[in-house]
This record gives structure tokens, sequence and C-alpha cells, in this order.
């Protein structure tokens, strides 16, 4: 869609200026309050971090039960899931729409997994695309779909939230959450609507590879959610797995002629336009940490970032689907 919103919603948004506009004049001079702490805090907390032993493990396997686009007989919708599987550990990362929609539990059903060796979930973030829905998300409410919950099941937040049928743990500072897996522990991102954002990924250690890090959506800073990995892994980066907010162009969130991913998602003002000095910036900063390889998500990304990133990131480039599965 060219425009962010249509042009028969002009009229409108004319119409309603007199509340609109002073209503963005102030969530402009809190966001600018905000920005001005993010990096500050973001680069606390990496310095606050106590090395500690990340264990190397022989391979990862990564499955997407979730995103938007699918392979055959898988379906999509803009959110994530991804069945993450070393030589011990058998866990969950963020649950998409989860029972709002049917997609969780037929792909999960299609991918003939073992549900019930699942026995941790971690969320990257509380947004409805990975705390399993609207309603989930406007109630700070993780419901855990009953396919695959377990009495030993724990929960990893990265800020607080309520949790049903399962262990919760709140996640404050980088930490081992399996044997071998870590939490970068939660990075802020400050989005223009919502504000603060607490997010966080999970870093993993392949042995003669280096550090594969799994991204939520990526709203804190690319560059500091790498400093943070290479912090607790003291390796060099191999991958990058999951979302980089990219939707330039295009969102794949699109309603009633509102481009929502490219108004409120992407961590800039709303009137901010997107163009490929954007996609550079990522680029660069993945470059100039040498990372071998990333698998993109397309839930948070439009088709054109996704092509751009293809024909202009140095090293591979693989899209993740619904079914996609791989040993990283």
């Amino acid at each position: 869609m060219k425009f962010k919103i249509h042009p028969l919603w002009w009229p409108i948004l004319a119409l309603f200026s007199p509340i609109l506009m002073p209503y963005l004049f102030y969530k402009n001079e809190s966001y600018k309050l905000c920005i001005e702490n993010i990096d500050q805090i973001n680069e606390q907390r990496i310095k606050n971090t106590i090395n500690f032993k990340l264990p190397e493990i022989k391979q990862l396997q990564l499955t997407a039960v979730v995103d938007a686009k699918a392979k055959s007989d898988f379906a999509f919708e803009a959110g994530i899931s991804y069945w993450l599987k070393t030589d011990s550990s058998n866990l969950l990362f963020d649950i998409a729409f989860a029972d709002e929609s049917p997609v969780f539990k037929n792909n999960l059903k299609r991918l003939h997994l073992d549900q019930k060796n699942i026995t941790d979930l971690v969320i990257s973030h509380l947004h409805p695309d990975h705390i399993g829905g609207v309603n989930a998300s406007r109630k700070n409410l993780l419901n855990i779909p009953q396919i695959i919950n377990n009495d030993q099941f724990s929960v990893y937040l990265p800020a607080a939230a309520d949790v049903k049928n399962a262990n919760k743990n709140i996640i404050y500072s980088p930490q081992l959450i399996t044997k071998e897996i870590a939490t970068t522990g939660p990075l802020r991102a400050n989005l223009f609507f919502s504000g603060p954002t607490e997010e966080q990924s999970l870093v993993v250690k392949i042995k003669n590879k280096g550090l594969v890090i799994i991204v939520g959506c990526g709203h804190p800073n690319l560059e500091k959610t790498l400093k943070m990995a290479k912090k607790i892994g003291e390796d060099k980066i191999y991958a990058v797995i999951g979302g980089l907010h990219i939707p330039v162009k295009n969102g794949q969130v699109q309603k009633l002629g509102i481009d929502f991913q490219r108004i409120i998602g992407t961590g800039l003002r709303p009137w901010k336009k997107l163009t490929n000095n954007y996609l550079d910036k990522k680029i660069l900063i993945l470059e100039k940490n040498k990372v071998k390889k990333i698998f993109l998500s397309p839930h948070d990304s439009s088709d054109y970032a996704l092509k751009y990133f293809k024909d202009n990131f140095k090293a591979e480039v693989k899209i993740i689907k619904s079914g996609f599965n791989c040993q990283i």
C-alpha cells in the first residue's frame, strides 16, 4: 500500500485534527524524553552484565510453527512462534496469536512434534502477535494453549504479566534459562504510541561456528542486542534469527486502509518515512559484526525489505516460513 493511511481517511483526520494534533504533540514530547534515555539504559544493562560461561552445543534445530509466510500445507499469520531444539533442550519461543486463531494449533499438529517434550516457553515481549493475541495483550495475561501445556512447564517473561497453569519467571538480566540457552535479559525500546517496551532475545553458542541470536521483533536497537549477545557469549556472531521490524513501503498488518505496522510498530514517529536508508543501517550493523547467516521473519517486514536484504546483504539470507525446519 502506497499510503500509510488511505486518502479516504484524510477528511476524517482533518475533521478530528483539533483533538489529534494536541494528542500527537503530547506523544511526541513524551517520545523525545524516552528516546534520550533508552541508549543509556541499555548501555548500563550491558555494562552491568556479569560474564558467565555459555556452554557450546553441537547444533541448533529451528522449526517455525508460525510466521507470516508459509510452506505448502501450513497456515500463516502476522506473528511468530519458533521451536528450538538443542542437545538437551526443547524450548518454544513466543506463541503468535495462540488460541485466538487456529493457526498455531493446526501448524503444531502438522509438524508432528511431540508437544509434551516442550518444557520451556520464552516470550520475547508482551505484544499481541507474540503473547497469544489481542485479548491476552490487553489483559496482560499469558494463557498457555492446552496443546503445549504440561505439569513442569516454565515460562520466562521480559516484564510482569499474569500466567495461567505454568511456573512463571520474570527475567531482569541475562542468564541461562536451560543448560545451553541464555536470554539477553530485557533490552528497552520506545514505541511512539505505546511507550517503553522491554524485549528479550535468546543466545546459543554452536561449536566451531559462534553465537546464534534469536530475536522476536527487534524493537530494541539492533547494535545493542548484538553487543549484549557478545558480552554473554564471548564469541563472534554466526547467525541472527527472527524479526527486524523493517516494513519499508508496506507492512504485513493492513486493515481498513490503514498500514498499522508502518504507523505504530517501527519505533519511529508515525510521520517518519521508511526508506532504503533504514534497511542499509540494519545491514551495516550486521556486516560490521561479521554475521554469516540471517534467517529473517516476514511477520514484521515487507516483501520489499526481504528482497532488499537478499539482494544487498553480503552473507546468506533465508526467509522463515511456517513449517520451515533446518539445522543451524
